[in-house]
């Protein structure tokens, strides 16, 4: 199944349910589900889903609810309420997103439906689908066997018909900028969540290294993806910090921004929170059983990493949390690939983190 978060649940003013309506001419109409939509989501996944290599995946989501969360298909949980169907469309374009950093465009184009295909101009069948709740308490799933979907520059009409024979027809009036709160930009809760009572500073008296580069190009925006904890075992602190870098690195040099921002040659990844877990670039510190006493998802600053003379590597942070405390630390470790694996250098277990969504994610409650 494609991972994604769904962070925005659309806002619909108009819906209406019929087996049969009639048309302005006064013939008779097949349209079963007729919307008309005002708020639209979804994600930008690249080429990621892409067969054949030559298309980019526009995934947008329209539903009848209010302005609330209704999926999360990296959690798993479904809250769709009984007369408001969500419909998710799999568009595949010929361009790639221009901003895809915080916010994508859907291009502008006809996109015609055809279940076994990903090629530009189509609405793939895989993850287009409606989900209604009918006897409110269990979600359907219904798929599209045919159909298309037309953006324009201020508007969006989609005309589908489903496995049941029934005809969705939905109509969206307004920008088609929306938010990508998967690969990039804040997808997490409003909030602030540091434990943090004030300024932390880490001496790393017995440093310990892991690195994961396993997933490589894993956004698919020509950077590689790494995963980076820098712990210290006499404290039982931990800055877990996840990079993105250029392609072809073999150990890390040079100033790591916190940053989400793609133009940028290399960025530590900043952190937040979502329900009771914590993503991206944080900082822990457990307890002996190795449950969590303090956390602080890492907003802002910096890393710097140098090289020793004796060929190890030096990392320097100055990293802020969410409440304006400042992280600070230097690491003086091995951050060079394991020439063994080529690709990972850990020297303990990560078993203490359970790997959720595309990034390991921390369950903080």
């Amino acid at each position: 199944m494609k991972r994604f978060i769904l962070s925005m649940a659309m806002l619909l003013t108009a819906i209406s349910f019929s087996t049969c309506t009639k048309s302005e001419n006064g013939e008779s109409s097949s349209i079963s589900y007729d919307i008309e939509a005002k708020y639209l989501g979804g994600n930008y996944f690249g080429g990621e889903y892409s067969a054949n290599g030559d298309s980019y995946n526009y995934n947008i989501v329209l539903s009848s609810d209010g302005e609330r969360e209704v999926l999360d298909f990296v959690l798993g949980t479904v809250d769709v309420r009984q007369g408001h169907p969500c419909y998710t469309l799999d568009l595949h374009a010929a361009e790639p997103s221009a901003n895809m950093n915080i916010t994508f465009d859907i291009p502008v184009g006809t996109y015609t439906f055809d279940a076994g295909s990903t090629a530009p101009g189509t609405v793939a069948g895989d993850y287009s689908t409606v989900i209604i709740l009918q006897d409110n308490s269990t979600p359907r799933y219904v798929n599209f066997v045919d159909g298309s979907v037309v953006v324009a520059e201020s508007s969006i009409e989609a005309t589908l018909t489903d496995t049941d024979g029934k005809t969705h027809h939905i109509i969206y009036n307004g920008g088609r900028s929306v938010n990508n709160a998967d690969n990039f930009g804040t997808s997490g809760d409003d909030g602030e969540f540091s434990r943090l009572t004030g300024d932390l500073a880490l001496g790393f008296a017995e440093p310990d290294v892991w690195i994961d580069t396993t997933l490589g190009d894993y956004f698919f925006v020509g950077k590689e993806y790494w995963m980076v904890s820098l712990y210290d075992m006499a404290t039982a602190e931990e800055i877990y910090v996840e990079l993105l870098v250029p392609m072809g690195t073999e150990k890390l040099s040079g100033e790591y921004p916190v940053s989400n921002d793609l133009y940028k040659s290399q960025m530590v990844l900043p952190g937040y929170v979502r329900g009771n877990e914590a993503y991206w670039s944080n900082y822990f510190h457990y307890t002996e059983n190795e449950t969590l006493k303090s956390y602080a998802p890492i907003v802002g600053g910096k890393m710097v990493v140098s090289n020793n003379n004796d060929g190890s590597q030096r990392a320097v942070f100055d990293f802020v949390d969410d409440l304006g405390n400042k992280i600070t630390g230097t690491l003086d470790g091995c951050l060079l690939l394991d020439p063994q694996s080529s690709k990972m250098s850990h020297g303990r277990s990560m078993l203490r983190c359970m790997p959720n969504k595309r990034t390991k994610t921390y369950r903080l409650k």
